[in-house]
């Protein structure tokens, strides 16, 4: 279509047809106007803002200048008070106290003084080192007077350094400026013989404010009240001070310590304490200026403000009255083109037609931007042409009234059913639905489209032949313009093929899920069948370890013994794999002390490296730190890293284990390294390491070990959101480590304090064998001959144990209520009654509740899942065989 230009003549618009005209001056007027209504409270509010930096200003300034004039004088006093202390005739008279020639020296340099500088009288004070009074130039006649109640003193005295501040002191006995000085010995300038003080009027203080018109005063106490605050403080009696206009105000303790500025009937004052060492208020600094002055200073920052408004209100409407005469000619006339180019194109359709306005603004601008959406319209027209077809091809597509009558139905819709259009429009939409889909799916789809929202879904359907179809379903309600629904449009989507392939999964899951069920249950009957003989190879050697062997048969038995526990560990690292991989791993997180946890792993294998010759180093530097995991589980990480290094290493060689911080993702973590000096590992073979099974070579090698340790070990510190890692060198050695982050907080501050509770190992340390436990009762229920030998031979080792044997449950459980038994060794799997089941029934017993019998379980089922139902079950203890013979008789010694 050829693109059709209207050239429009810009029509006049009158001002009462222009509504954008009329909003902005009406809001204009409007404005105005509140600004008039609120100027008043605005110009209250200012004042009471300006009042405040007034008061500020006021504050800050004189309290400037104050501080500023004493320390002048304090550093003028210091200067005079250093003279006189460093003076030789001076201190070599005061060492022994002779006024005379301190008179004498007191004066010449009063007269250089004069002469020199513009000190006309300066007055000092020679005090001894006691604190007495030895010679007042203003009073050479007082002599003796004790002045160690005077704080400046008392304070010069105790800290032996020079002291200055505001006190009273001089001839007149007003509050002055007083420097104490110490003076130092002339044969030892560490030891101090007495002090010089000199004080100076606050005269100047005085003059320096009347030059800038501004009122100071000092106010001493009035009297003696008792009460300190309620004291008075009236203006000081220093002759400088008489004509002050401060001379009537009067000052209350209480006041002065809760505010520093008062408003009088013409003035305003602010205060400034000067209290002693001890806090006590000794006098109060005043300074001055008339109400008059305060108010000018006020309105003078008001008419500022006043200025500033009036001068940004003028120029706000002076602008605003040019922008709407620009707005009128640059934007009110475009638009009426615009306008009538809309209202052709709205009637005729031509969205070919296009708009062109002369100009190089943003209207110029937006007209080419309309006549590009024209365009564009048209196109997306065309478009929507093509995406009709493709949804058609691709999707489901129906709509239907509001009864669930279809309307509409696209070609897949025919395609999927089997049914045609004709068949399928005027029809209800339950001609497709499959019987067996639930009838409350429907109830619910009905329910959400009805309230207007859009309801998904997956649905069954029934081709016409009969066959089902699956199809996720959106359910749209669609409303016209006035949000009333009118229609529904149903968009679906064939996954006949997902579903098939979906319940083909699901039985694929399932048979995993059974043969993963089959292998746990295979590893735990394994782990029975194994440990019950294994029970009595570990049982019977321990208790002859106790009999008196050559050395022959000493390390024949330990052979036998090690191969037992060799044996036993590879039961319980299997185990341990098969659990990790089922995922019925439990962790405990709290936080760990990564040093405790290192030094208790040191004391558990401290035997093997001594038997292995190898050297165990730590650099505890920067071990002490906290990390947030299950202990017993790293613990058993780094075990495994420990006891790897010193199997794999060299005689004579060193095991080496430090930490270092590392920064990632944001975080600290703590690197714990394992390095030993050993065999190395090959770079082909590091890929292989952590993989179960795999011993890189050393299958046949002297060096025990299952070759899943460190597949174990990868799994824990990954379930525990760390990592693990090694390097290696051929012929050199290895550095295993792994990592986890840093609680930040807890560490070698030591501000908050973690308790890390290490886990003992099963095995009891040897109790002394034989120990006499006379009267001791013990029932075991165990139907294997070799266990109750077992048990038998254990009790034999303890004098005055009576031992009783039932070989079933329910025959254990009779006996039970003759023997009535301290202690009870109960198996669980029992021909008949099982172990679990007998329980209850014996803590039934009443006589065994009196006797207070001690139940532990004695089985060879080992899982975590059956030591955790024993002891929900109520046993005591729940004990895995291979017995551990200390484990008994521990047990029994603690029965006493």
């Amino acid at each position: 279509m050829l693109e059709k230009f209207l050239v429009l003549k810009v029509p006049k618009v009158q001002f009462k047809n222009s509504t954008l005209l009329k909003k902005p001056l009406w809001v204009s007027i409007a404005t105005l106007f509140a600004l008039v209504v609120i100027s008043v409270p605005l110009i209250m509010i200012l004042n009471q803002y300006h009042e405040e930096i007034v008061r500020q200003n006021f504050i800050e300034q004189e309290s400037r200048i104050l501080n500023d004039q004493i320390r002048q004088k304090i550093d003028i006093g210091d200067s005079i008070s250093i003279s006189y202390a460093q003076n030789s005739a001076i201190r070599d008279a005061l060492l022994f106290e002779e006024r005379g020639p301190i008179i004498k020296e007191l004066k010449d340099m009063n007269r250089q003084f004069s002469q020199k500088s513009r000190f006309q009288n300066v007055q000092a004070h020679i005090i001894t080192v006691d604190g007495r009074s030895l010679v007042k130039t203003y009073d050479l006649e007082s002599y003796s007077q004790d002045l160690t109640g005077q704080d400046l003193v008392k304070r010069a005295i105790e800290t032996g350094k020079s002291t200055s501040g505001i006190n009273i002191g001089g001839a007149a006995n007003y509050f002055r400026v007083i420097n104490i000085q110490p003076i130092y010995s002339l044969n030892d300038e560490s030891e101090i013989i007495g002090f010089v003080g000199v004080s100076q009027g606050l005269r100047s203080v005085e003059d320096s404010f009347a030059t800038n018109q501004v009122d100071y005063a000092l106010f001493a106490p009035a009297g003696n009240e008792t009460e300190s605050n309620a004291r008075q403080f009236i203006i000081s009696k220093a002759d400088y001070f008489e004509s002050s206009p401060l001379s009537g105000l009067v000052f209350i303790e209480k006041q002065l310590r809760s505010q520093n500025l008062y408003f009088f009937d013409d003035r305003i004052v602010y205060t400034q304490p000067i209290v002693d060492h001890d806090n006590h208020i000794l006098a109060v600094h005043a300074v001055s200026i008339p109400l008059q002055e305060y108010h000018a200073r006020v309105w003078q920052r008001n008419v500022d403000a006043i200025y500033i408004l009036a001068a940004i209100l003028l120029s706000t409407l002076s602008i605003s009255g040019l922008l709407l005469l620009v707005m009128k000619r640059s934007v009110i006339n475009p638009l009426a083109v615009f306008e009538k180019t809309i209202k052709k194109i709205t009637s005729s359709k031509e969205y070919g037609t296009s708009v062109k306005i002369a100009s190089d603004d943003e209207i110029g601008r937006l007209s080419e931007q309309f006549n590009a959406l024209l365009r564009q319209t048209e196109e997306l027209i065309h478009s929507l042409e093509y995406q009709q077809e493709a949804i058609d091809s691709s999707l489901i597509v129906s709509r239907t009234d509001l009864h669930g009558t279809i309307t509409y139905v696209n070609q897949q819709f025919e395609r999927i059913s089997g049914y045609s259009a004709e068949e399928l429009i005027g029809q209800s939409h339950s001609l497709v639905r499959h019987p067996d889909m639930p009838k409350e799916t429907y109830k619910e789809l009905w329910e959400t489209i009805q309230a207007g929202q859009v309801w998904k879904g997956q649905i069954k359907n029934r081709a016409k032949d009969g066959s089902a179809y699956y199809v996720t379903t959106h359910i749209l309600p669609i409303e016209n313009l006035s949000g009333e629904v009118t229609e529904y449009l149903a968009i679906r989507e064939d996954i006949t093929e997902l579903v098939e392939l979906k319940e083909s999964l699901q039985s694929a899951k399932e048979v995993a899920e059974n043969a993963s069920r089959a292998k746990s249950q295979f590893l735990s009957s394994m782990s029975h069948e194994l440990r019950t003989p294994l029970n009595s190879i570990i049982g019977f050697t321990q208790l002859l370890e106790f009999s008196d062997l050559n050395d022959k048969q000493k390390q024949q038995l330990q052979n036998i013994s090690n191969s037992g526990r060799h044996l036993l560990v590879l039961i319980n690292d299997i185990l341990e794999l098969a659990k990790i991989e089922a995922g019925n791993y439990e962790m405990s997180l709290e936080p760990v002390n990564v040093k405790e946890l290192v030094l208790d792993s040191f004391s558990m294998v401290e035997t093997l490296a001594k038997m292995k010759h190898v050297t165990l180093h730590c650099n505890d530097e920067g071990l002490n730190h906290f990390i947030k995991v299950d202990f017993t589980r790293v613990k058993q990480v780094l075990l495994n890293f420990l006891g790897n290094a010193i199997k794999y290493n060299r005689s004579q060689g060193d095991v080496f284990v430090y930490a270092k911080m590392v920064e990632e993702d944001g975080c600290r973590w703590i690197q714990v390294h394992v390095k030993d000096t050993g065999l190395g590992i090959a770079p082909k073979e590091l890929k292989h390491l952590f993989e179960p099974f795999n011993r890189l070579g050393h299958e046949n090698s002297n060096i025990e070990g299952t070759g899943i340790g460190l597949s174990i070990a990868k799994d824990l510190v990954d379930q525990l959101g760390g990592r693990i890692g090694v390097e290696s060198t051929e012929g050199v050695g290895s550095d295993f480590w792994f990592s986890f982050p840093v609680i930040e907080g807890l560490g070698e501050s030591g501000t908050e304090q973690i308790a890390v509770v290490s886990q003992e190992d099963d095995v009891f340390k040897s109790p002394d064998a034989g120990k006499n436990i006379n009267g001791l009762r013990v029932l075991y229920i165990e139907d294997n001959p070799y266990n109750v030998s077992l048990m038998e031979d254990i009790i034999d080792t303890l004098d005055g144990v009576e031992l009783t044997v039932a070989n079933s449950a329910e025959l254990g459980l009779a006996i039970a209520e003759q023997v009535i038994p301290d202690v009870m060794f109960i198996d669980i799997n029992l021909p008949g009654m099982s172990g679990v089941e007998l329980l209850p029934l014996l803590k039934d017993l009443p006589e065994l509740k009196q006797k207070g019998t001690a139940f532990y379980a004695l089985s060879a089922n080992a899982m975590e899942g059956d030591i955790q139902n024993g002891m929900e079950a109520g046993f005591d203890r729940y004990l895995t065989k291979p017995i551990k013979v200390n484990e008994i008789l521990m047990l029994l010694n603690a029965s006493v």
